[in-house]
């Protein structure tokens, strides 16, 4: 008997496989079948978690932590979370209360969205943006829709471009600082945007700052260290990035107890709970020394710096140097293959480079490509020069 077909109703809810995901899987078919390629598409920390973390793994299954944890999170963590967020963003967090540890921040993330949107809500999402914003919203039911920022103003948010782009029966606003694809980190008159006309619109603000360690021009202004927005935030963040912990899948979320009470029957009834060892690394990550995480971003800021020497040899490609996390947003648009897409493509079957295309994250990211610095130096700088020697191969072969 053949299965029946979903239902057409249903397509609105339906989503869209993550474009980041699907590459990183055609990167490894492409390896397995012991093809060359030179990938700069990764999100993944190249990195080994710091020793003191693991080590607080091993010491907590040694103890023989291996059974439920609580589902908040345990008293540990919770409370190292709360100390991190008040030495970062000067915000007096109850960790009983407002905080719910999960198995990443994209598991927080996709608590989050349902608990806080309705269905036939709309979600507004900054664009360029992660590709998962508003798959999520569609998962729940919602209606997601971009507001794309413009490259030529540097993907600068403005109050008009909130308020121009505003439709009726918006509940969710989603931002990202530090952000991927971009690196734009937010300065103090747009943040002061978002709390102004998240307020009166009466939104609640979804803020990812999973990048908020990895920052190299000014540090990440956190939306809860502004009083003004902190009753109606729900701050995202997690281990992956800055810890390199990306393989141990542990994240949270930070917000005022009436919100924190609404993620958390999502939580009970899909994650439960993080396994007790791994949150003990966690906890060991925020209380041990930042030397580890210092070093991890001084080291993307010179790899980004040595690949931006490199894209800077080619006439058709611009890029300019991040806030802070670890990717480059490269303009291609004076490219023979200005479509993100296309150059993504032929970049890889003619030069034997993986990039992201930019369409991959919304309107605002057309006509880019996102570099990965995830990477010993030498791979990036050699996988840059593949690149700048291929576009001008093609530029050659069109005169």
């Amino acid at each position: 008997m053949a299965v029946r077909a979903p239902s057409d109703s249903l397509a609105p809810m339906r989503a869209r496989a993550s474009a980041t995901v699907m590459l990183n899987e055609t990167l490894a078919a492409l390896r397995a079948k012991g093809e060359t390629v030179h990938s700069l598409a990764s999100g993944d920390p190249d990195f080994a978690t710091p020793q003191h973390i693991v080590e607080a793994a091993i010491a907590s299954l040694q103890r023989g932590e291996t059974h439920y944890a609580p589902t908040r999170g345990i008293p540990p963590l919770l409370e190292a979370i709360a100390h991190y967020r008040r030495r970062r963003d000067g915000a007096e967090v109850d960790p009983t209360r407002e905080v719910l540890v999960s198995p990443s921040a994209k598991a927080a993330l996709a608590t989050a969205v349902p608990a806080l949107i309705g269905i036939g809500e709309k979600a507004m999402i900054l664009t360029p943006s992660w590709v998962s914003y508003s798959e999520l919203v569609r998962i729940a039911g919602g209606v997601p829709y971009e507001v794309p920022l413009a490259a030529d103003d540097d993907f600068r948010l403005t109050y008009d471009r909130l308020r121009s782009s505003w439709r009726e029966g918006t509940r969710l606003l989603i931002v990202n600082s530090p952000n991927n694809p971009t690196g734009r980190i937010f300065d103090h008159d747009e943040i002061e945007a978002l709390v102004r006309f998240s307020s009166e619109r009466d939104l609640i603000i979804i803020s990812d700052e999973i990048y908020e360690e990895i920052a190299f021009a000014r540090p990440n202004i956190g939306l809860l260290s502004w009083p003004e927005g902190r009753e109606r935030t729900v701050l995202v963040s997690g281990m992956s990035k800055a810890f390199a912990m990306s393989g141990w899948r542990l994240g949270y979320a930070v917000g005022p107890a009436a919100l924190i009470d609404r993620l958390l029957p999502v939580h009970q009834h899909t994650l439960a709970c993080v396994p007790a060892f791994v949150q003990h690394a966690g906890a060991a990550a925020l209380a041990g020394s930042f030397e580890p995480v210092e070093t991890m971003a001084r080291t993307y800021k010179e790899r980004c710096m040595a690949v931006l020497d490199v894209l800077s040899a080619s006439q058709q490609l611009r890029a300019v140097m991040p806030d802070g996390a670890f990717y480059l947003f490269v303009d291609i648009s004076k490219t023979p293959h200005p479509e993100s897409g296309e150059f993504a493509q032929r970049a890889l079957s003619e030069a034997g480079v993986l990039v992201v295309p930019g369409e991959s994250f919304g309107a605002g990211g057309e006509r880019h490509v996102r570099l990965g610095m995830t990477a010993p130096r030498a791979a990036l700088v050699a996988s840059a020069r593949r690149l700048v020697d291929w576009l001008e191969a093609s530029d050659n072969d069109e005169n």
